[in-house]
This record gives structure tokens, sequence and C-alpha cells, in this order.
């Protein structure tokens, strides 16, 4: 008996065309197919939707002379190479050998700080050694005031790659350890020249327009400070051979005073932020790569990157809208605690009210607060090692007395007493004048005067044993005029 043939009766009747018993599977297998064909146009048309849509987003960025390119983000005055100082770094970087055993030696030690021990002085003269082309290359680097990193056109320039890696990761720890051997030995002179090549450094790696390189450029500006909060206090100033002459801190002070370029960098490293995002969306909406940069390979990956091709490109406009709006606040915030209250901080609100719709612009758009409170903190620290390096000039001009309020340090020593940029309202930062330790500081993460209290913010009451990172764990951010004990030390009297 056939599809098409029923038995009734005792007696086999043909039955009309289309009523056997497969006529369902044929209906549902025709209406599947048309389903697909449904969703695969109205995939499409969507996709269509969110090109146009991005692409219109785009054309105003051009009207309105905001490209979201990487042409745009090209130094307005072309460096040429002789006087490129991002070129002499990564040669620096290139001719360090951080795997040299004396170099893997130093780097292993623990709480170097002043007065440095007999191991800790011959280890990075070791280290030294063997890496004196590295230094003497940081040197010619430093010298030059302009940085282009050459990151050119080509998108796969700006995805991933870090040219300023070796120097700003790695050399910049010999160039510290430097400074504290050359003060140890009594050169003074060639501390502060260290200090400010690493300072030089930091301004360079400023100049590459991502947030990674302004959050390294950040860290390497707090390094610079916490190497001159231990040298200050020892410093004499002086013309005499070795000796830090007085115009040569006075400049010192001025450049770390000079942090408007360091802000606007930050400005700047958000905009190239914006570039970025747009291009990892679109890379993944144009099945290229994963949104970490790998290239996609198979079938299956294929797949699921053509499935998320229209909410990569609608996401695409709202992550560089979002970064707008976030270096819209960091312009005109001068304070952590004014950033801290905007929108900086939070992702797009189209994350935050459809986090699965909104997928690609999530995974793109990561809290900021931990790199946006570093660079406050590294203006902060600035400040105070400018404020400390006064009140040290103010001491030698006056048989080592203290200045009773920073007030007495303007206009000689300081344009002005610096403002806190870790509290809000303008306020200045603090000074303690009225016992045994006096000292700078800063109010801290919390933003809350303490009066300088040095006591732990956690209620565990635990202090690292690095004093960089001590140093934001208390209730204020505390910086000494006078020699401080190593911390090594502290804790064997304790």
């Amino acid at each position: 008996m056939t599809d098409e043939t029923r038995r009734v009766g005792g007696n086999v009747r043909e039955l009309p065309p289309g009523r056997g018993p497969w006529r369902w599977v044929r209906r549902l297998a025709l209406g599947a197919v048309a389903l697909a064909v449904a969703v695969v146009a109205g995939h499409g048309a969507w996709g269509r939707h969110a090109a146009a849509r991005l692409d219109a987003a785009l054309g105003a960025y051009r009207a309105a002379g905001d490209a979201v390119d990487p042409a745009a983000l090209a130094p307005a005055v072309p460096v040429p190479d002789a006087e490129n100082a991002a070129l002499d770094w990564m040669e620096a970087g290139a001719v360090f050998d951080s795997g040299a055993a004396a170099v893997r030696a130093l780097y292993s030690l623990d709480d170097v700080s002043l007065p440095l021990d007999e191991a800790e002085l011959k280890a990075i003269g070791k280290a030294a050694r063997v890496s004196r082309e590295a230094l003497r290359r940081a040197e010619v680097a430093a010298g030059k005031a302009r940085a282009d990193w050459k990151r050119g056109a080509d998108p796969a320039a700006w995805l991933g790659a870090v040219p300023w890696y070796r120097a700003g990761k790695e050399l910049d720890g010999l160039i510290a350890f430097e400074a504290l051997r050359a003060h140890q030995l009594g050169d003074d002179r060639g501390a502060v020249a260290r200090v400010r090549q690493l300072l030089a450094l930091a301004r360079a790696v400023d100049g590459d327009p991502i947030l990674y390189a302004h959050d390294t450029a950040s860290g390497l500006f707090a390094e610079a400070c916490e190497l001159l909060f231990q040298i200050a206090p020892r410093l004499t100033p002086g013309e005499e051979s070795g000796r830090a002459s007085p115009a040569a801190l006075r400049a010192l002070i001025a450049e770390l005073l000079d942090d408007g370029p360091a802000h606007d960098a930050l400005v700047r490293a958000i905009k190239g932020e914006r570039l970025i995002r747009y291009l990892r969306a679109r890379s993944f909406a144009e099945r290229e790569t994963y949104l970490d940069d790998r290239a996609i390979q198979g079938w299956d990956s294929w797949a699921i990157a053509y499935a998320y091709r229209p909410l990569a490109l609608a996401d695409a406009v709202i992550l560089m809208r979002h970064a707008d709006e976030v270096g819209a606040a960091v312009a005109v915030a001068r304070d952590w605690p004014t950033v801290e209250r905007g929108r900086a901080l939070s992702q797009p609100a189209e994350v935050r009210e459809s986090p699965t719709l909104h997928a690609v612009a999530g995974l793109l758009s990561p809290r900021r607060e931990r790199g946006l409170r570093l660079h406050y903190n590294a203006l902060a620290l600035r400040r105070l090692a400018a404020t400390a390096l006064a009140a040290r000039l103010f001491a030698a001009d006056h048989g080592g007395a203290r200045p009773a309020e920073l007030d007495e340090l303007v206009p000689a020593y300081l344009p002005a007493v610096p403002v806190d940029p870790m509290a809000a309202g303008g306020r200045a930062i603090g000074y303690r004048n009225d016992g045994p330790q006096p000292a700078v500081y800063s109010v801290g993460d919390d933003g809350s005067d303490d009066s300088g209290s040095e006591r732990p913010r956690d209620r565990r009451g635990e202090l690292s044993t690095n004093l960089a990172v001590r140093r934001w764990e208390t209730r204020d951010a505390v910086v000494h005029l006078l020699p401080q004990p190593r911390i090594r030390e502290v804790e064997e009297e304790e």
C-alpha cells in the first residue's frame, strides 16, 4: 500500500494528492525552510541597518572633524626620526637583556630602598655594567622632547601591539635602581638625572594614544616620585661636584608640576580607546578576529561571529558614544571625586539594562575605575614630590628650618601650594608639622582628610611591605620630609 492509498471497508481506495500520512512532514519541512529563509533575510536586513547606522555615525564624526581613524591620532606635526624619542626608547629596550643573570638577580631582590646595603649596591652595579648600552641609549632618548610610536594607519598595529613595552615595563626598573645607587654613592646630580630619565620615559609612553599606554605612563610617573620621596629628605643642594644644584631642583619641581600634558594625554588616550573598540567590534562583525584579537578559525566560530554581526555593529556605535561621554567627563574633571561621582566609571546604559543583548559592548567596555584612579594618584604624587623638594630647598636656605606653613614656600620655591587631586573642591595638599615627623600628604583614595594619618584604611589593619602600594593603603597618602627607616627594619624592631 502506497502513501497515496488507504484501505476502507476491505477495499483499497485512492487518496487525493497531498493527503498521504507524510503530508505533515512535507509541510513542516517547507515551513522550516521558509522560516530559515525569513530568519536569514531578517538577519541580513538587521545587519544592513546596523551597518548603515554605524556608517552614519562615522560620517558624523568626520563631519565634526573628529574622525574615528588612525590618521586622526597621529601627531599634528610630524616628528622627524632624528628627534623622535620613541625610536631611541625602542632601541634601548631592544638591547636591554632582562634575562641576563645579573639583571635577574637584581630584579629578584625584595624591598630595595634607601639606605642600600652592600649586596644591593653590588647587584645594581653588576646589572648596570651588563646593560651599559641600554642605559646609554636611554640617556639619548631622555634628551628628546617628542615621541611618535608610528602605529600608522594599519588597524592591526592598534590591536595588541605595544612598541614601548621593553622600555616602559622592564628597563625602567634598572633606571630606578641606578638613581638609588647614585644617591647612595654621593652623586645626587646623577640621581636626579636618572629620575628625570624616568619622567621622560613616562612622557614618551604617554605619547602613544591608548589607555594601556597612559596607565603605564602614570605608573612611571609614580615610580619617579617614589624615588624622590626617598632621595629628597637626604639631599644637600649645592654647586659642588656630585650635588644637585638648586637650579636643577627648581627645574625638576617645574617639570613635576607641569601635569597638564598628562591630563591631555588621558583625553587623547580615551579617543584612542574609542578607535580600538570600534576596530575590535567591526573586525568581529566582519568575522576576522575575536574580541581579544585572535583570528577566527573554524566554521563554528565563523557561524557565531556571523550570528552576532548585527549586534556587534550596533554595539560599535554604543561603544564610540560611551567613549565620548567618558572623555567629556574626564576633560573637565580635575579631581578624583568629580570623576568618581560622574558617569566615567560606569558601562553604557544599554549594557547595564540589557547585558545579554549588548554582550559585545559589555566585553569591550570594562569599568575604568582602576586606570582613572591611577591617573589622579600619579598627579597627587607629582605634586607631593614637588612640594617635598621645595621644602628641602627651603630648609637648605634657612639653616635646616622647616616652613611653618606651606604658604611660606610661595613664590620662592613653588608658584602656589599645589591642589590635592584626590580631594574635592580644589583643596590644597596637607601639611603635618606639629611633631617629630613632618610630612606632606594627600587625602588618599577615600577623599577624607585624616590629618596625615598613616593608620590602615583596611579594618584588618594590614599594610603592604611595598612602599608604593602601602602609601595608598593608609588613611592619607603621606610623604615624610625626613629620612625614614626601611620597612624591613621597622618590622624587625616590632
